[in-house]
């Protein structure tokens, strides 16, 4: 009902997923569960997995088929996360990291989008691991929601040629939550303004105007090309999710 009540009041413009957010004593849904919320309108498994090498259970090996082979994508997947502001552990970190990607030799169909860029941005060492990842493993997706503010501890130039190479698999995000329901409207609108000043201009910014408490270090915008961003901002989502470019024709957008 909850489901149907979203889609009348608000046009589409809010796809559901199921979520598991402890998943140390396995999987919360079961494989026969799923193809029946795909079919009530749900897109997609979100999984917080932490840091924990929990996802590689064998028992979830039977959900993870199940996903393969109707479609439905792990979205927003939380590997390793966060860190590394709550894991100072490199050890942890990896296993985690290893963990994943064991699930995902084992489920080379498995569409997935990795949330906050998988926690992988804090050097230029993690970002050439990071391309491993996408040569690897062609199924998988970033999002960049809450990582554009740490952009400046990373070379711009290889930043920059990250984004414009694997265009075609990351997508916007933000992770704003709960102000809207707070009141917070101007504060989100300067959100949104913060990140696309990243993402389309070559300005040079103070780190703390994006991280509060950073302070000293610069960020300069990526300044990507239009049809970068496009995929970035729509178009891949047009190209991961069911309904998506029907919504966004039915409100008025031309989507080519």
């Amino acid at each position: 009902d909850h489901i149907k009540e979203a889609e009348e009041k608000f046009q589409g413009r809010f796809l559901p997923t199921i979520n598991d957010y402890r998943i140390a004593d396995g999987l919360r849904f079961s494989p026969e569960e799923l193809a029946e919320w795909k079919a009530k309108g749900v897109v997609g498994y979100k999984i917080w997995v932490g840091v924990s090498p929990a996802i590689d259970n064998p028992a979830n090996d039977p959900t993870f088929t199940k996903m393969e082979q109707i479609g439905m994508i792990a979205a927003s997947i939380h590997i390793s996360q966060p860190y590394p502001r709550n894991c100072t552990d490199p050890v942890k970190f990896w296993e985690s990291i290893n963990a994943w990607e064991r699930v995902l030799d084992r489920h080379p169909e498995m569409v997935v989008v990795c949330a906050h860029m998988m926690d992988i941005f804090y050097s230029n060492e993690q970002l050439d691991y990071l391309q491993y990842f996408m040569e690897t493993y062609p199924n998988a997706y970033l999002d960049v929601a809450a990582r554009l503010k740490d952009f400046f501890i990373m070379d711009h130039d290889k930043l920059r040629s990250f984004f414009i190479k694997y265009a075609d698999r990351i997508l916007f995000g933000t992770d704003i939550s709960d102000q809207p329901k707070q009141g917070k409207y101007q504060e989100v609108a300067e959100a949104y303004d913060r990140c696309f000043k990243i993402l389309e201009t070559d300005g040079v910014f103070d780190s703390e105007f994006f991280t509060p408490g950073v302070k000293g270090a610069k960020l300069q915008g990526l300044s990507l090309p239009v049809d970068v961003l496009e995929k970035i901002y729509y178009k891949n989502a047009v190209k991961l999710y069911p309904r998506v470019g029907d919504v966004l024709k039915k409100l008025g957008y031309n989507i080519q």
